[in-house]
């Protein structure tokens, strides 16, 4: 699958998932709260990908996420190996965990700030191929805004943090199991799973049907969780016509 593609499933995916995991872990997720995890869940849909040396997230935010590309592909053993397994997203939260438990907000709006960055390359906010190296820059601006929003209207402990990064790796890993190439599901075990719905990466199928299908799915669980903002603006509109 294309990065837009696990962007929009890692949105659609937290957006369905968002009432379990609150019951869950037992913190209500408010309309600022929820918009931040989906995001989150969004860009951490893309982290699998960091097995890339020189993809389009690891050139998300210049220097630091090449580097920090180039080492998860050394240990890992390259493109769609240890990193695309059920393992990497049990780990990717377990280490989300830790840093919250233990490092506090800084680590938390860390995490944070590349995940949306990474959210955001992949819609493509700028060119993935001309001047590649200094087109990180606006991405780096715009991530750090939101990044800013988010700690300003989503104050304590996200506890839904570590679960939005898990869940995110793991349907990286749900759609790339529809590609012929698959992944190796179970790694260490190397056999790879593969239910080639898709002929192969940005196909018609994904172009034309999973992307636009996605987009509606988010939009209907959108206008679902965010019900009290869509009564609000209808009220406003409301006055207005008066």
């Amino acid at each position: 699958m294309m990065a837009r593609s696990h962007a929009l499933l890692g949105a659609a995916g937290w957006l369905a998932a968002a009432p379990v995991v609150s019951d869950a872990i037992h913190q209500p997720l408010d309309l600022p709260a929820l918009a931040a995890s989906t995001l989150v869940c969004a860009g951490a849909a893309l982290l699998p990908d960091l097995d890339h040396h020189d993809g389009l997230i690891a050139n998300s935010l210049g220097p630091p996420t090449r580097l920090l590309a180039r080492g998860v592909a050394a240990i890992s053993g390259g493109h769609r190996h240890a990193t695309h397994s059920l393992l990497f997203g049990l780990l990717a939260g377990g280490l989300a965990w830790t840093l919250v438990r233990y490092a506090g907000r800084p680590a938390m709006l860390l995490l944070a700030l590349l995940c949306a960055a990474f959210a955001l390359r992949a819609v493509h906010l700028s060119d993935p191929v001309s001047e590649r190296r200094l087109r990180w820059v606006p991405v780096a601006l715009v991530a750090g805004a939101i990044t800013y929003a988010e700690a300003r209207y989503v104050p304590g402990t996200w506890h839904w943090l570590p679960i939005a990064i898990a869940v995110g790796c793991w349907l990286h890993v749900v759609g790339d199991v529809l590609t012929p190439e698959g992944v190796p599901l179970l790694w260490p075990w190397r056999e790879r799973v593969a239910i080639p719905v898709l002929d192969h990466t940005n196909d018609w199928t994904e172009t034309f049907v999973v992307v636009p299908a996605l987009g509606v799915l988010i939009f209907g669980l959108a206008w679902v969780h965010f019900a009290a903002v869509r009564t609000a603006a209808l009220t406003w509109l409301d006055g207005l016509a008066r």
